[in-house]
């Protein structure tokens, strides 16, 4: 009867001491949960505070795109010079050109000394002159020399056939390949457009700039949400 109680006594105090050891674990569970909740919760916070952060390499971008677009947008590159005229005489054979195109350029100081050829890409034929690039101190001056230009080109010239493109950055070349189709359509459509400094369109005939909306037929809109550098 004595050895009865005895295992009893004994396996009450091994349960107060299990249940013990129970709550124990219990109360650190609590407190894992508790550190865990805390801890989501200072991610979260790290979370909407870095935010701010991963948005700003973006804008970052937008910005060196468009400095970098400023540099650009008032060059004209030339293709089919022949090598005969140095750098040196460059800048008097445009001059002498653009003023028979437009008379009122004769007395405008319109071009920077920095007229220069370009390295020869490594698709141009061997044979061909490296092309020169020019820089007009005027955007409006440019324009308008482009406009001339754009029922001559190619230009015949003294047995030489010149060819003029804008000189670019890779950030506007991707952009408008990118929107090829609505240029497309806008030809097809002979809705008169142009492009002006950095990414801006121009489309006098319906007196936009920057078109977000732009007139798809009589009466109706098509929405493209285009972006730009310069926005």
């Amino acid at each position: 009867m004595e050895h009865m109680v005895n295992i009893r006594t004994f396996f009450r105090t091994d349960l107060a001491v299990v249940r013990e050891e129970v709550l124990a674990v219990t109360d650190r569970v609590k407190a894992t949960d508790k550190d865990i909740s805390s801890l989501s919760q200072h991610q979260a916070g790290t979370t909407e505070q870095s935010q701010p952060l991963q948005t700003s390499p973006t804008a970052m971008q937008v910005q060196l795109d468009t400095l970098d677009n400023a540099r650009w947008h008032n060059n004209l590159k030339v293709r089919g010079i022949v090598e005969f005229f140095t750098d040196g005489e460059l800048p008097h054979f445009f001059r002498h050109l653009f003023s028979a195109l437009l008379p009122q350029l004769r007395r405008k100081n319109y071009l920077r000394d920095s007229t220069h050829r370009l390295p020869k890409s490594e698709k141009a034929p061997l044979e061909a002159p490296r092309d020169v690039l020019l820089r007009v101190l005027i955007f409006q001056d440019k324009l308008a020399i482009q406009e001339a230009l754009k029922s001559k080109t190619p230009l015949k010239l003294e047995g030489m056939q010149l060819t003029f493109l804008q000189d670019l950055c890779r950030a506007t070349l991707e952009w408008r390949r990118s929107i090829q189709e609505v240029t497309t359509v806008f030809r097809e459509m002979k809705i008169s457009y142009r492009w002006g400094p950095f990414h801006t369109r121009n489309i006098p005939a319906y007196g936009l700039r920057d078109f977000n909306l732009i007139p798809y037929r009589a009466g109706s809109y098509t929405a493209l949400g285009l972006h730009s550098c310069n926005t």
